[in-house]
């Protein structure tokens, strides 16, 4: 049984300071937002044909040559399909490279950069997913993130330099936003905010965690008016994945603490009517799931369906699901023969125990 292993725990990463005239982040000591000496004097004298940046304004970076960046220790942001990592920041009064940028008097330039991972069957990503800055409550989409999710590789770095005040920064927030969940990553203390899904930052590097190649379990069907005995329906689990986001839909749960649990199967028929078993779909009320804590779960109508690509059973279950058994038992099954749905007998019942990777 494949795992997609996922263990993480939350540390908030604190800013220090560093070379003077740069300050440092995901590292313990002062904020971007209250240590000296934020920024270097550039010689404002010499002649320069570049951007500047008024507070509030952001731009893509070809590189960060001119400022000195800081590790982030936990920059993890996650939402829909998608994984975004702030895994450096710093502030400059100059950026050398590209078209060059400066700040507008009184502003200094925070930069920072960003790893973007789309993941698979998330193409539909682009344009249901933004990603903006604020600053003391202008915000910004950035340039280029919705470029990379449409054209772009599976994976891709971005920077960013965006005008903050020179003293005494604040509220200066990236933000990664599906429909109305909004996550939040605080710029200057380098950490996240706000509301947190659990699952979402339950594995170590993905938005959901999930169990593969369950081990199979059956029941038996007959076709009505055959002689030749029953057919065995076997259930192979392929993927159970726990996530934030319904398939197809992307809905979420009623909770935050809440997750849907995905269980994606083809059936495999053995027996005197095997070619009928991937055409037969097993009632929904069949399904129960049971967790290790004793409780009961339903699968949901709106996020389950069954075609020729196999069934799909989503359940609503609490966000630090671990251990869990679902049981099949249907007593007929709604069988296409040639455009026509007949219900067949059924008996018996297929058991499946799982365990998902703990938080």
């Amino acid at each position: 049984m494949a795992v997609g292993v996922a263990a993480v725990g939350m540390t908030a990463a604190g800013c220090g300071t560093g070379t003077p005239g740069q300050a440092t982040a995901g590292v313990s000591g002062t904020s971007l937002a209250t240590s000296a000496s934020a920024t270097t004097t550039s010689g404002s004298a010499e002649p320069f044909d570049g951007e500047v940046l008024k507070r509030g304004e952001v731009a893509e970076l070809e590189d960060t040559s001119g400022a000195r960046l800081n590790p982030v220790s936990d920059g993890d942001l996650r939402n829909f399909g998608i994984s975004a990592k702030v895994f450096e920041i710093g502030t400059t009064d100059e950026i050398t490279s590209g078209r060059g940028y400066r700040p507008d008097t009184g502003n200094k330039l925070l930069v920072f950069s960003v790893k973007v991972e789309r993941h698979e069957k998330s193409s539909a990503v682009s344009g249901r997913v933004s990603a903006s800055v604020s600053v003391e409550g202008r915000q910004q989409n950035l340039p280029g993130f919705d470029e990379l999710l449409s054209y772009g590789e599976q994976d891709g770095t971005l920077h960013y330099a965006v005008g903050v005040p020179a003293q005494d920064p604040h509220d200066v927030e990236l933000q990664l936003k599906y429909s109305d969940l909004a996550q939040r990553f605080d710029l200057l203390d380098g950490r996240r905010t706000g509301d947190q899904p659990a699952v979402l930052y339950r594995s170590d590097d993905y938005p959901t965690v999930w169990v593969e190649r369950l081990t199979p379990s059956s029941f038996e069907f007959t076709r009505p008016g055959d002689d030749e005995g029953p057919t065995r329906f076997t259930i192979p689990v392929e993927r159970a994945e726990l996530t934030y986001f319904a398939p197809v839909t992307g809905n979420a749960p009623e909770a935050r603490d809440k997750a849907w649990l995905v269980l994606r199967y083809k059936a495999v028929g053995e027996g005197p009517n095997s070619g009928y078993a991937s055409q037969c779909a097993v009632p929904l009320p069949a399904y129960t799931l049971t967790d290790d804590k004793g409780g009961t779960y339903q699968p949901v109508d709106r996020h389950s369906r069954f075609d020729s690509d196999g069934a799909v059973v989503t359940f609503e279950v609490p966000a630090d699901l671990a251990t869990a058994t679902l049981r099949v038992a249907p007593t007929t099954l709604n069988c296409d023969t040639g455009g026509t749905s007949e219900p067949w007998p059924a008996s018996g019942a297929a058991e499946i125990p799982f365990t998902l990777p703990a938080s």
